[in-house]
């Protein structure tokens, strides 16, 4: 088997390869210029090329190709366009399989277990997919079933990935970069424990045991295990389905607002987090006085925050609304992005630079952002000296730890917010939020908060 998926991957890797290097001789012998489109062209078909052989290898690959759709700033876009498809286009395994694995993970044939279990996954995923079951006593339960042989499939797909980074980072000199293979093997060890996802799901739900409009299922420990996880079966519209809300009388902005601060809550005050929060992951339910709740599921990727990366992501944060660039490179320090040994001098001038567009942005429509930056941001013409300036910048920046799952969780939360209310400024949303709430719980401040919620001054809402 993990000669069967390396030389797969090892083929994949040699097409793409050899076709960027035919188009490099092309570019040499008819310019720069005359090639332009083609590379789109050849961007295009190898972008299919991985898909394909991501769904075909599944496990990692899948997971790797997940996260790779939403790392616009290193790929071409018709890579992430591609990838995106993996977010939803991962088929199920045969029933006859994942009962076999149910069965040998609880030590009890099925029948014995459940007193009914759909043969029909109500969900598959890269790692996993889910049933719907009813236990013995009638309860109708999700059961999470981790595919056979996966943590053995991701030990020897870990090993391929490395050698593909450390090939990205010949061509392209990320400082670092090895760290997200390290925060991805991470994830998935995380990710292949149920055990541990049961225990962070009722760790979250805990600290949101005030709110009744958070919800989270309950989990049954006595049909769980470390590749199953028996958990209450959740209902709800999907929180994407803003016509479905409308239709019932729940306004799509106060499900987006009320996710945003949620996800606020769990970054600054609680210092754990859900870091998986696409569109999947949540349903809305209507309370008995009309009041929507929002259903929270997959707590396969959580983690803790780091204490700088949350200091610095409130300085940021505070820097953007108050319009302070001092500020927001204070938050880029503190969180551990300036690599030492780079050019910090012209690293902190292009930061200036680009923070000083963005705060002249007007975006009246947050679903349209990625299409406002890109038309500001637009770098200059490629000329020798920029192209080396370029690669100072590069050399100058580090990934810190632990911020992987940070900026994972962002696309994708603020992703879910666009779709559902464009308009919602969730900066706005956030800050005043979190001041107010660690403001009137003093046994909340953490040391990410203290300093900077007590500089923080007439913080006034943007004009956008």
């Amino acid at each position: 088997m993990p000669l069967f998926r390396f030389l797969i991957s090892f083929f994949l890797l040699g097409q793409i390869g050899i076709s960027y290097i035919c188009q490099l001789i092309l570019q040499r012998i008819f310019g720069k210029q005359k090639m332009k489109k083609r590379w789109k062209r050849i961007h295009a078909i190898n972008a299919k090329r991985l898909v394909r052989t991501c769904l075909r290898l599944r496990g990692v690959f899948i997971k790797f190709g997940q996260i790779m759709s939403m790392m616009g700033t290193f790929l071409p876009q018709n890579y992430t366009r591609e990838l995106e498809k993996l977010q939803d286009a991962v088929p199920a395994k045969p029933f006859h399989v994942i009962k076999k694995t149910l069965e040998a993970s609880l030590d009890d044939r099925l029948d014995n277990l459940f007193s009914e279990f759909s043969p029909i996954p109500i969900a598959s995923a890269s790692l996993a997919q889910v049933h719907e079951a009813r236990t013995k006593e009638g309860q109708k339960v999700a059961v999470k079933i981790l595919y056979p042989d996966i943590r053995n499939i991701i030990r020897w797909d870990l090993i391929l990935i490395l050698w593909s980074i450390k090939i990205y980072q010949r061509f392209f000199p990320v400082q670092e970069i090895t760290r997200l293979h390290d925060q991805i093997k991470t994830l998935l060890n995380q990710e292949t424990n149920l055990t541990h996802e049961a225990s962070c799901l009722e760790r979250i739900a805990n600290n949101f045991v005030d709110d009744d409009n958070i919800l989270f299922p309950t989990v049954f420990h006595e049909l769980s295990s470390d590749s199953v996880l028996t958990m209450s079966l959740m209902e709800g519209i999907k929180i994407t389905d803003t016509e479905q809300l409308q239709r019932i009388g729940i306004d799509p902005n106060q499900i987006a607002e009320k996710l945003i601060t949620s996800f606020y809550k769990q970054l600054f005050v609680d210092g754990i987090f859900h870091a998986d929060p696409h569109p999947g992951n949540f349903l809305v339910q209507q309370h008995t006085d009309g009041t929507p709740r929002i259903v929270f599921l997959d707590f396969g990727s959580v983690t803790e925050i780091d204490k700088n990366i949350a200091t610095g992501m409130f300085d940021i944060l505070n820097g953007i609304i108050n319009h302070n660039n001092d500020r927001v490179i204070q938050g880029i320090h503190t969180m551990g992005f300036v690599n030492p040994d780079g050019n910090q001098e012209l690293l902190e001038k292009t930061m200036r630079h680009y923070f000083a567009k963005l705060f002249r942005l007007k975006i009246k429509d947050f679903s349209r952002l990625d299409k406002h930056i890109a038309k500001e941001f637009t770098p200059p013409s490629q000329t020798d000296n920029h192209q080396e300036e370029l690669r100072d910048i590069v050399q100058s920046i580090q990934f810190p730890n632990g911020w992987f799952f940070v900026e994972r969780t962002f696309l994708l939360l603020f992703g879910v917010s666009a779709r559902i209310a464009p308009k919602l400024n969730i900066l706005w949303v956030g800050i005043p939020y979190i001041m107010k709430l660690v403001s009137e719980n003093p046994q909340l401040n953490t040391a990410a908060m203290i300093t900077s919620i007590s500089e923080t001054e007439n913080i006034q809402s943007p004009k956008s």
